[in-house]
C-alpha cells in the first residue's frame, strides 16, 4: 500500500493536523497546526513510532522543545527552551535513557551540569551560583553519592568536604572557615559518626574531642575550657 496523507481541520476548516500513514501506521512527518495556521509541533515516525526529530513551537513560532528518537525511544539530544528562546535544559539520552552531560540553565546561566550513564547519575554532579561559580561539586555511581564531594560558599571558597560510599556518609567529614582553616573533622561509617570528632580554632589549634561509636556519643575531652 502506498503512503496516505491524512488531513484533520477545524471546525472552520483550517488545517489542524496533517500526518503521513503507510499500512495503517504513522510513517513520516506528523504536523499541528493552531487555529491561526502557525505550526505547533512536527514530528517523525517509522513505522508507528517517533524516529527522527520532532519538534514543538510556542507562539510567536520559536522552537520551544527539540529531540531525537530512534525506533521509539528518545536518542540523543533532548532541549527545552524558554518562551524567549533560552535553552533551559539539555540532556542526551541513548536507547531512551539519559546518558553522557546534561545540562540545566536559568536565564541563560549554567546553574547544574550532570553526567548520567543509563538513565542513572553516574560521574560528576556540579551546582553553579548567579555569578557562574561552583556551590558544589558531588560524585556519583548508579545514582547515589560516591568518593569526594565538596561544597563552596558564595565567593567559591571551600566549606565542607565529605566522603561517601554508595549514597551513605563513610570517611571524613571536613568543614571549613571563611579563611580556608579547618572547622571541625568528623568520621562517619554508613551514615553514623563513628570515631572522635575533632574541632579546631582559626589559629589551628585543637579546642574539642568527642568520641562516637556508630552514632552514639561515648565522651567528651575539652582542651582550653571555655
Amino acid at each position: 500500500m502506498d503512503q496516505e496523507i491524512v488531513r484533520e481541520y477545524y471546525p472552520d476548516g483550517t488545517l489542524s493536523l496533517e500526518k503521513t500513514m503507510h499500512d495503517g501506521l504513522l510513517h513520516g512527518p506528523l504536523r499541528e497546526f493552531d487555529r491561526q495556521g502557525n505550526p505547533v509541533s512536527i514530528a517523525h515516525f517509522k513505522e508507528g513510532r517517533l524516529h527522527g526529530m520532532s519538534m514543538q513551537f510556542g507562539d510567536e513560532g520559536q522552537v520551544i522543545q527539540d529531540a531525537n528518537y530512534q525506533d521509539g525511544d528518545l536518542h540523543g539530544s533532548f532541549r527545552v527552551f524558554d518562551a524567549g528562546g533560552c535553552l533551559e535544559h539539555e540532556v542526551p539520552y541513548r536507547r531512551g535513557l539519559a546518558h553522557g552531560e546534561a545540562k540545566y540553565y536559568a536565564e541563560g546561566a549554567l546553574r547544574y551540569l550532570i553526567e548520567y550513564r543509563d538513565g542513572e547519575i553516574h560521574g560528576m554532579f556540579v551546582q553553579h551560583n548567579d555569578a557562574g561559580r561552583v556551590m558544589a561539586r558531588l560524585r556519583f555511581r548508579g545514582g547515589k553519592q560516591d568518593g569526594l564531594s565538596s561544597w563552596f560558599n558564595e565567593e567559591g571558597g571551600l566549606i565542607r568536604t565529605s566522603e561517601y560510599r554508595d549514597g551513605l556518609l563513610d570517611g571524613e567529614t571536613v568543614d571549613y572557615e571563611s579563611d580556608g582553616s579547618v572547622r571541625e573533622r568528623a568520621p562517619y561509617q554508613q551514615n553514623l559518626l563513628h570515631g572522635e570528632v575533632i574541632r579546631f580554632d582559626r589559629d589551628g589549634n585543637e579546642t574539642e574531642r568527642v568520641a562516637y561509636r556508630e552514632g552514639v556519643k561515648l565522651e567528651r575531652t575539652t582542651q582550653d575550657a571555655v
